[in-house]
This record gives C-alpha cells, structure tokens and sequence, in this order.
C-alpha cells in the first residue's frame, strides 16, 4: 500500500513538472517576436529518494519522481562579445559612411552645384576682361562675377559648417544616450542581485533586458564586459570603468566656446594642474587601427568626421605654439608632411596628439575649398597689386639708367648705413631680419585703375579692413616712410601680411570679401600699368622698358586668365596629381567620393559580418518555432503518459481497498 501511494507523487511529479514545461514553452512562443527576448529552457532534476533497504552493495532507495530544476536562458559568451564588437565596428563605419555621403551630396547639389558654375563663370569673365582691360562692361563683369563666386562659396563653407553642428548635436545625443544605459544597467544590476541572492529564482526578464541594453551601448562604443559571480556586469568603456559594481561613471562634455563643439571626458580622471584642468577624453580620435579594436562605436566615428575646429587653408602648415608658421630655411613656410594630414600630428599648442585632417571628411573639406580659395584670392590680388622685399625691387638691375624712379630713389636712400622705416610709430632698422623680411607694394610693376591712385585696389579684401577705413593694419598696406641717416625721406606701402593669430588678418572664407570700392566703381580695378614702371621682360636694356601714357595691362590681364590653367594646384599634402583651378572642384568631389566607397565598402563587408554572427546568436538565444512545438508535444505526451500513470495507480489503491472491506 505504501509503495503504491508513493506511486501517486510521481505519477503527481510527472504531471505538475509536465505542466512547467508547456507553460515555458508557451511563454517561448508567445515572445518569438520580441526584441531582446532570449529563450527559455527547462532543467529537470531528480525529486527526493526513499529508503526501501540494504544490501551489501548499496542502500536500496524508491525515488519520487522529478522536480525543476532550474529555467534558464542561455547564450553564447563568445558569441556576444563577437557580435557586439562587430556591431560596434559596423556603426563606426555607417557613421563615416554617412557623413561622406551627407557632405557629397551636399557638394553635387544646390549651393555646390552653383558654387562649380561661379568658377566657370570668373573663369570666363577674366577670359573677357584680358581681351580688353579698359572696358566698363569687362571691369563690371569681374566684380559681379567675383561677387558671385565669393557669396556661394561662402554659402558651401556654411553649409559643411552647418553639418559640422548637425554631427555635433549627434554627439551629444549619442553621450546623453551612453549615460542613460549606463543607470539603466545599474538598476537592473541590482534587481538581478536582488532576485537572485536567494540561489532559487533566475532574474530572467531582467537580464534579457540588460543584455538588450548591453547590444545597444555596443553599438555607440567599444565596451568590454565582466559578470561577477553576485550576478553584476561590469562595464568598462574604451578600456575605462564605467559601470561599476556599485556606481556608474558618467561621461560629461566639454564644450569649446568658440565652436561649440563638444568633447566627452572622464570627469573622475580629470585633474586641475597649475589652475588648468586636464581632462581625460574618453575617445582618442588618432588611433584607428582595425587590427588593434580602435575603430569600434559609432561616437568616436562622428568625433573624427566632425573635427575639432572649423578648418581653413592653414591646417595644411606647421605652425608653432603661438600659431605662427614654421619657415623652412629659406624662408618658405612648410606643409604638413602626408603622414601628418593622413594619418596623425602632435598639435604645437599642447603636444598631443591629433587626427589627422584626412581622416575627418568635414574638416578635410572645409580646409580645401579653403585653400582653394586662398590661392585663388593672393594669386589675384598679387598680379592686380603686386608687393616684393625691398632688396627684391633694388636687385633688379645695377645700371642705373634703366632704373624706374621709384627703384632709383629707394636704392639710393636704402644704400645708406643707419636707415630706418617708420610703420606704424614704430621704427624699424632696414637693415635687421624684420626690415629685409618686409614686403612693399611693388611700384616697379604697378597697375591702376580708372583713378590713378596708389596704392592700386586689390579685388578681394579682408572684411574687417574693408568696412573700417581706420583699420589699417587689415587692409592690404599700411603706408610708412623710409629715413636714410642724412634725413633724406621717402613714402611707401607696407603689405600687411597674414598673422597666424589674428583670423581677421587671414584671406581666408570668413575673412574675405570683394573690395566695396570696386563695386562701387568697377572701373577703380588696375587695368593699366603706371607710368614709368617697368615692363616685365627678362631684361632692362633701354627706356624703351618703361611703360608711358599709362599703358593698358595686357600682360596682367592675360596672366591672371592664364593662372586658372595653370595645374600646379594640390588639394591636400598627400595629393601628387595637381590640376587647376577649373579642375579643382571635379577632383574635390572625386577625392570625396572615393573616401566615401572605402567607408562604403567596410559598413557592407561588416553587414555582413554583423548578420552572420547574429544568425548564429539567434540560434542559441532565438526562439525556434519547430523546435517549440517539438518540445511542446513532448510535454503532452509525458503530461498524458503522467495522468495515465496516476489513473492506474488509483485503480489499484481501489481494488486494494475494496478487496479488504
């Protein structure tokens, strides 16, 4: 009789455990579709067993059935950290893929499109203007025509800055996003300790979500994770801790006043030196190699697309600490060296290092048109109103005769020990580094407009010289005078050259404009060489090289059109093919384009990749229908096997207790 009640508990073990396994396996189903969801699965384990007696081997034992074991929901640690390192890595390659597309169409279409026909335009207004320098109508369509082509390539560089704000409010979304999975995780940390501190009930729901959140944050960033035995993950964020087992770390931003442009920063590493804080970046923009993990999560991608500046023609030239160029020994300033601009530099202000401006497609962009544009505006403005050092201008020629007046004059007075330029209230000895490195309006060769004045106008001005006649230090000369030690005197023009540290000083986008004399008066563009300056042969023999009656600048003329065809123009440092400037926007989408491709070609390879891991994920931690209802007719059949067990035995108990009354 025993033995057969005894029965019933397994028979009522077979049945109840029957029952938890359809209820999992129904809850399996019922959430195939939901996002995050990791399968279920049942553990079986053997219930309590009962003494029935001894022999000499072992004891002898009844067991009672089976009881759950555990339901747990499994994956595959190798599988995950694959997938999320992959995914992050694909979003880093999506986000460069993105920007380059962004900016290219943007350059193909609207403001770009006009801003190519502007330079076809100028182009073909110089054309016309060479064929007869002294007509009104020529004069007026250069100005137009430059007025056009300075409004819409400002309208261009505007809009890659408008972008460049665009991925920078990215940014900080992205951040503000990192910060609020890193609390989430943190909760859900410490309900999974919680439920599970007892070592009965697995937090299933729980850690579904946290490992959804995990995939999420994956994607922004390269993360690596630890599960401590507790249950707790911890997280650590490019190689830094920022999921604690007790406490998040936030990522705070840093935020340039200038730009706006913001810099995530470990605010718990950060450290104040000397009344200087020195913080800690989350993300090194410079180091991107595959090999090395270091192109992973889609925040460092826009970091590197966006920049960390505005950029202009500059960025292509060293420059020391104080932003000054760095001259070679012969006094010309030196470009940054491929590797520089493709891959890193240490930047002269701090001594860090720095990404590239190749690797950043905005700022890359914005330096080049830039550039463009710079050697557009000094190769114009020099021909229109050409400057030289004062020993350039006296070197010409020693016969004297064939000298202009004005190179006689200087020569005579400059020859004398002990002379001195007055500039700007300042006295400065001719003789020193600083006067031999001073830059004059070339009078030898001038040219003049319609007004016959000197100095002659430059077409494209700096904005702050152009609209403040007071500011002379910002407009292309300041005028001096020359003292030889006997007292003898003479006036020149001192070009004021760019300074590195003065944007204002800079022809450069934001800084030029078209000189609003001559669009006042077309004609007060230099279209005739001054009387008795020199010609421009390769040789002073006679007077007969000295221009007379104001001759018309032909040769000007002819070598500012001819300086568009000139193919001596490269984009970037790294660049071995030069074109002209006719040229120059075809190549500057070109090399975007191709840029774009290689980003391109990445996030497809890494689609792949990412699907293909996530297939095999989904094999492990995906619901399968078929597999479902395979074990669903399995329960069924041991639930009906079960209940069949229990009717025979309570057929027994009632034949047993009938046969004894």
């Amino acid at each position: 009789m025993a033995n057969s009640f005894g029965s019933l508990y397994v028979g009522a073990s077979g049945i109840q455990n029957s029952q938890h396994g359809l209820n999992v396996v129904a809850n399996n189903l019922s959430n195939m579709d939901t996002t995050g969801y990791v399968r279920q699965r049942t553990f079986f384990s053997d219930q309590i067993y009962l003494p029935t007696g001894k022999s000499a081997i072992a004891n002898q034992q009844t067991g009672l059935g089976l009881k759950i074991g555990d339901v747990v929901h499994k994956r595959d640690e190798f599988l995950d950290r694959a997938y999320r390192q992959e995914n992050g890595r694909q979003a880093y390659y999506d986000a460069a893929y993105e920007a380059t597309g962004e900016v290219e169409t943007f350059l193909r279409e609207g403001e770009g499109t006009a801003f190519s026909s502007s330079i076809e335009d100028l182009y073909d207004a110089f054309n016309q203007f060479a064929t007869d320098p002294a007509a009104e109508e020529k004069q007026n369509l250069v100005v137009q025509k430059t007025q056009l082509f300075v409004s819409r390539a400002k309208s261009v560089y505007q809009g890659l800055s408008d972008y460049q704000d665009n991925v920078n409010q990215k940014i900080k979304d992205d951040v503000d996003q990192i910060n609020s999975i890193g609390k989430k995780i943190r909760k859900l940390n410490v309900q999974i300790q919680a439920t599970e501190a007892g070592g009965v009930e697995t937090a299933m729901a729980d850690r579904d979500e946290r490992d959804k959140l995990i995939d999420d944050l994956s994607k922004l960033c390269e993360i690596s994770t630890k599960e401590t035995p507790e249950g707790v993950v911890k997280i650590n964020i490019e190689g830094v801790e920022f999921v604690g087992e007790d406490r998040v770390y936030p990522i705070s931003l840093d935020t340039d006043k200038t730009t706006g442009f913001v810099t995530p920063y470990w605010p718990q590493l950060s450290k104040t030196k000397n009344g200087v804080v020195e913080r800690k970046n989350v993300f090194d923009t410079y180091l991107t190699d595959t090999a090395k993990n270091q192109d992973i999560g889609e925040v460092k991608s826009l970091l590197l697309m966006r920049g960390d500046h505005r950029a202009t023609y500059r960025d292509f030239y060293k420059t020391d600490p104080d932003g000054n160029y760095v001259l070679d020994e012969d006094g010309n300033t030196q470009e940054i060296t491929a590797f520089q601009y493709s891959d890193n530099m240490e930047s002269p202000k701090d001594g860090l290092k720095r990404a590239g401006l190749g690797k950043s497609v905005i700022m890359n962009a914005q330096a080049e048109l830039d550039r463009m544009m710079h050697t557009v505006v000094t190769n114009i403005n020099d021909l229109l109103s050409p400057t030289a050092t004062i020993s350039e201008i006296i070197a010409r020629n020693s016969n004297t005769d064939t000298k202009s007046e004005f190179n006689q004059k200087l020569s005579t007075l400059v020859g004398k020990n002990g002379t001195t330029m007055i500039l700007n209230g300042k006295t400065i000895d001719l003789s020193s580094a600083e006067g031999q490195s001073l830059r004059i309006m070339d009078q030898d060769y001038a040219v003049i407009g319609a007004d016959g004045k000197l100095p002659p106008n430059e077409l494209f001005s700096r904005v702050v010289g152009d609209v403040n006649p007071d500011a002379t230090q910002y407009q292309r000369y300041t005028k001096a005078t020359i003292t030889g030690a006997d007292g003898t005197s003479m006036d020149v023009y001192v070009y004021n050259d760019e300074d590195g540290t003065d944007l204002a000083s800079q022809y450069t986008l934001s800084q030029i404009t078209v000189n609003s004399a001559l669009v006042e008066q077309p004609n007060k563009i230099p279209y005739k060489h001054l009387s008795g300056s020199l010609k421009t042969q390769d040789t002073l023999k006679d007077a007969s090289n000295l221009h007379q009656n104001d001759d018309i600048a032909y040769d000007v003329a002819k070598k500012i059109y001819e300086c568009w065809d000139t193919e001596d123009f490269k984009l970037n440092p790294a660049d071995t093919t030069p074109t002209n400037f006719n040229g120059f926007y075809t190549k500057y989408i070109g090399d975007l384009a191709d840029k774009g491709n290689v980003y391109k070609t990445n996030s497809e390879v890494l689609t792949d990749t990412v699907e293909s891991i996530s297939s095999s994920r989904d094999g492990v931690i995906g619901v399968n229908a078929d597999e479902e209802l395979e074990n669903m007719i399995k329960y069924q059949n041991a639930y009906n096997a079960s209940s069949r067990f229990v009717n025979t035995i309570t057929q027994m108990i009632d034949v047993l207790l009938n046969s004894m009354t």
